[in-house]
C-alpha cells in the first residue's frame, strides 16, 4: 500500500485578533492484484537479480582463470629462465674447450666464432625472459588488486601435476552451469513476465483508498 502524510499551519494575524489553522492528514492507496500485474513485476525483477549475479560469477570466472593462466605463464618463464642460465654456464665451458682446441691447431677461428654467437644468443634470450617475468609479475598483481610497484611474493617452484577431469556429466548440463547461459535464461524469463505486466495494463484496475 501507498502511505502519505500531509501537515501544515497557517498563522494569520489580521486587526481583529490571530487566527490560527492547523491541517493534518493520512491517505492510504492500495491496489488489488486482479490479474497478477504486480505479481509479474516483481518476479521479472527477480529474475533480473539473479542475471545480475550471474554477471557477478561470470567475472569472476574470468578473473580466476586469468590469474591461473597468468601464473602459469610466470612458472613457465620462470623455468625458461632457469634453462637459460644453465646453458649459458655450457655454452661458456664448450667455448673454454674450443680455445683450448684452437690453441694446439685442432680446430679452426669460425668454430669458436660460431660458439660465441651461440653465448651471446643465448644471454639474449635471457634477457627477453627477464623482461617477460616482470612484464608478468606485474601483470599478475594488477589481477590480485595490488600495485606492481610493490611487487608480489609467490611460492617458485616445477609446474604441478593436473588433477583429473572432473566428471561434469552431459554437455548439456555443463553448458546450463555456464554463467553467461544463466543469464540469457533470466532475462528471458524477465521478458516473459514484463509481457504479462504488459498484458495485464490491458484490463482495468481496483484500488482501494481510504483518507
Amino acid at each position: 500500500p501507498d502511505l502519505e502524510i500531509l501537515f501544515g499551519g497557517e498563522i494569520r494575524r489580521p486587526e481583529s485578533g490571530d487566527d490560527k489553522k492547523l491541517r493534518l492528514g493520512i491517505t492510504s492507496e492500495y491496489e488489488i492484484d486482479l490479474w497478477g500485474r504486480i505479481r509479474s513485476g516483481i518476479e521479472a525483477e527477480r529474475y533480473r537479480a539473479r542475471a545480475t549475479h550471474a554477471d557477478y560469477q561470470t567475472a569472476a570466472l574470468s578473473l580466476s582463470a586469468e590469474v591461473v593462466r597468468t601464473w602459469y605463464q610466470l612458472m613457465e618463464a620462470r623455468n625458461q629462465l632457469d634453462l637459460f642460465e644453465h646453458q649459458i654456464e655450457t655454452n661458456q665451458q664448450v667455448l673454454s674447450l674450443i680455445r683450448a682446441r684452437f690453441g694446439s691447431g685442432q680446430i679452426r677461428s669460425v668454430d669458436i666464432l660460431r660458439q660465441r654467437q651461440l653465448l651471446e644468443s643465448t644471454r639474449e634470450q635471457k634477457i627477453a625472459t627477464e623482461s617477460r617475468i616482470q612484464v608478468l609479475e606485474h601483470q599478475l598483481a594488477v589481477l590480485l588488486g595490488r600495485p606492481p610497484q610493490d611487487g608480489i611474493e609467490y611460492a617458485y617452484r616445477p609446474l604441478p601435476d593436473l588433477p583429473p577431469l572432473p566428471n561434469t556429466g552431459l554437455p548439456a548440463e555443463l553448458v546450463q552451469r555456464r554463467p553467461d547461459v544463466q543469464k540469457a535464461y533470466r532475462l528471458l524469463q524477465a521478458t516473459d513476465r514484463d509481457l504479462a505486466v504488459a498484458i495485464s495494463n490491458r484490463y482495468p484496475r481496483l484500488s482501494l483508498t481510504a483518507s
